[in-house]
């Protein structure tokens, strides 16, 4: 899915600029993520300790039931 840019221009103020640039940036990465990730083959682990034991790196994708995790430890 790709997602619909958030507009730069909004006159003479730079704030919002900035805001609308960092947003766009995230969507963009939103769609990198979902492009790479093949989300039917996450495993299952009820928390980090477990995935870990079950070969998830620090930093990977993994799930609990229908929650999206990322192992941190």
């Amino acid at each position: 899915m790709s997602w619909p840019k958030v507009p730069t221009t909004f006159g003479t103020d730079d704030w919002p600029r900035k805001i609308a640039n960092a947003v766009n940036d995230l969507l963009g990465r939103a769609d990198e993520l979902e492009k790479a990730t093949n989300w039917a083959a996450l495993q299952d682990f009820p928390d980090d300790a477990a995935a870990a034991t079950g070969g998830v790196a620090v930093g990977q994708l993994y799930r609990t039931g229908s929650s999206l995790k990322v192992r941190v430890t």
